[in-house]
């Protein structure tokens, strides 16, 4: 258990050594975990140290406060029309959803330090690639130069993508200066404020001695920080991995790590531990597969008895974990789950959000929506009126948890309105709310989150960061969900991220396979469920990764097909977590529905 190795050996300091020692950790998460731990391994009293997220200690010491996203991207459309051109057609509106592109693009540029003018050079320049990029080798050059030889020929769409892409160096520096002017930024600018600052000694940390606990890729922010700290500083490293992916180079789940571990060397007695337990633990694995994806949540009373049945009584709900390669199974998964577990209520703990979007009361906001845009009033009448709606149908009408979710709507329209007060927008186009705060809504979550360590846990995989299970159950676990690697949305072209060095789709995937490997380094059981049978007939496979360790591990698996009883299948069905009303049923009616959508119900 990598968090407890660490709370024993941060155990053997002085209570005088504690109070000076700031912690940082990769994600919130983990610090919970951790002070659990610590408080176990001391009977008497001790001092907790000061523990924060690499994110929220690089905002504490920074001059700039993160802002909101609706701010940040309504202040890139006031630099992108001021260097565009007032004359472009473009509203705020339309512009909302690829200025996230961009902002992404930006806050990318900033934690991996890389220059901005650079990234956008300008296309006509591409010819003098060798000269303006001698740095890069060889083959980073080829993959630069692949992609600025595709506008040679230009057409009228690649004349214009020339046009935004020749200003977005400007758009950059004018965004930063604006958002600097009040004092906000996003998380890269702020990362790479602290950096700078940092260098030019305007930093004095209260701290004299620092551990870093449990990350796995860095920025490259993060690495000049670390440096800094350790150099300046006396900092331990805790590097949370295993030798059978560290030692081979063709493992793509130890590629950060070897890096982390040649960089920034392990605190020597942490070094000593046991970091070879993959292939040394005997423990079988099971891989169960299913015909359809809800059909894996039907596995979960099976494994569960099977645990009481060896465990009986040392059964503990907090060392069980349910992880989700796909989240859309939650409401399945919180249905099959027995109401005991060895005897004792079963508790939970879900680290995850439901989708508002998947709740009866969206489609009636999306209605209230529409009919208030019919209206002339102001944005701030229209928010309003859509609070109140809220208020009085929503919270009065349903079970606890849709009350929850309606509060965070009211809550997330206040703070909307304090973002339009803070950016002085008087005026937005009347189909606003249903182009761009539809949207912010689609994209909110019941409020399941929790940071509670106690109770049987579930959450996605990348939620398992740092955290070690005894019994763990993976579902879902098909190559689509593990890596969810989706095209990155990116104003920033595939090569030139590669040859910068930025977020890429083999980052993502190397990052996955990091997070799914943990799950073998201290198990006692282990399954896995995945399914066959995807939307429209079509096949679905298994994870790479399980296939990977199949073939070049020595790891037991035992694999078997299980069939979910008609009956069963019935009583589990969406329907019946979500009880449709006769109102509801009748605004169904009105709907429209094409050949495809009634063909995918078919299927």
């Amino acid at each position: 258990m990598f968090l407890e190795k660490v709370a024993q050996d941060i155990k053997k300091h002085s209570n005088e050594y504690l109070l000076d020692l700031q912690i940082l950790f990769s994600n919130k998460r983990a610090i919970k975990y951790f002070k659990e731990e610590l408080k176990k391994q001391n009977k008497e009293t001790v001092f907790i140290p000061d523990c924060k997220s690499i994110a929220d200690f690089v905002e504490q010491y920074s001059l700039l406060k993160v802002a909101d996203e609706f701010s940040l991207i309504y202040q890139l459309f006031l630099s992108y029309k001021s260097l565009i051109g007032e004359n472009d057609n473009e509203s705020f509106e339309t512009f909302y959803n690829w200025g996230k592109i961009i902002l992404s693009d930006f806050d990318d540029i900033d934690k991996n330090l890389v220059d901005a003018k650079q990234v956008f050079q300008l296309i006509e320049e591409y010819k003098e690639i060798e000269n303006a990029f001698d740095y890069l080798t060889q083959e980073q050059k080829d993959l630069l130069e692949s992609f600025f030889t595709i506008f040679e020929e230009t057409s009228d769409l690649k004349k214009n993508f020339i046009r935004i892409w020749n200003c977005l160096a400007e758009i950059y520096c004018d965004f930063k200066e604006k958002l600097q002017q009040q004092g906000i930024g996003y998380s890269g600018m702020i990362y790479r404020d602290f950096l700078d600052r940092i260098k030019n000694g305007e930093i004095a940390f209260r701290n004299q001695n620092f551990a870093v606990v449990g990350f796995n890729v860095l920025n490259k922010c993060e690495e000049s920080i670390f440096k800094i700290l350790q150099d300046k500083y006396s900092v331990d490293f805790y590097w949370d991995y295993d030798e059978y992916y560290t030692s081979s180079s063709l493992q793509e789940a130890g590629i950060f790590m070897k890096e982390n571990l040649k960089n920034f060397p392990h605190k020597k007695d942490f070094a000593k531990n046991d970091f070879n337990t993959i292939t040394t633990n005997k423990e079988k694995i099971n891989i169960i597969k299913t015909s359809f994806d809800n059909e894996n949540a039907h596995y979960i009373k099976t494994w569960i008895k099977n645990l009481e049945t060896k465990y009986k009584e040392d059964l503990e709900q907090n060392q069980i974990a349910i992880i989700l390669g796909n989240e859309n199974l939650l409401p399945f998964v919180i249905k099959s789950l027995p109401e005991k577990i060895s005897e004792k209520p079963t508790t939970v703990n879900i680290a995850m959000g439901y989708p508002l979007s998947n709740i009866p009361l969206f489609n009636k906001i999306e209605e209230k929506i529409d009919e208030i845009q019919k209206q002339e009033k102001s944005i701030i009448e229209q928010i309003d009126e859509l609070s109140d709606f809220i208020n009085s149908k929503g919270i009065s009408s349903y079970e606890n948890k849709i009350k929850q979710s309606c509060f965070s709507i009211i809550k997330m329209l206040n703070d909307f309105k304090r973002t339009l007060s803070f950016n002085k927008i008087e005026f937005l186009q009347n189909n606003f709310l249903k182009k761009t705060l539809l949207f912010l809504l689609r994209r909110l979550h019941i409020p399941f989150e929790s940071d509670a360590v106690d109770g049987l846990q579930i959450m996605g995989l990348l939620e398992s960061r740092n955290l070690n299970f005894k019994h763990v159950l993976v579902l879902s676990a098909n190559d689509e969900n593990i890596p969810r690697v989706n095209n990155i949305n990116s104003f920033i072209p595939f090569s030139l991220r590669n040859a910068f060095g930025l977020i890429d789709q083999n980052k993502k995937i190397a990052v996955f396979a990091y997070y799914f490997y943990r799950l073998f380094q201290s198990r006692k059981d282990l399954d896995f469920v995945y399914s066959t049978i995807g939307s429209g007939g079509k096949t679905k496979e298994m994870t790479r990764f399980l296939f990977q360790l199949r073939l070049e591990s020595k790891i037991v698996f035992e694999e078997k097909t299980i069939s979910m009883p008609f009956a069963e299948q019935k009583e589990i069905n969406a329907e019946n977590l979500f009880k449709k009303t006769d109102e509801d049923l009748e605004n169904l009616k009105s709907k429209s529905f094409s050949a495809s959508m009634i063909n995918t119900y078919l299927d």
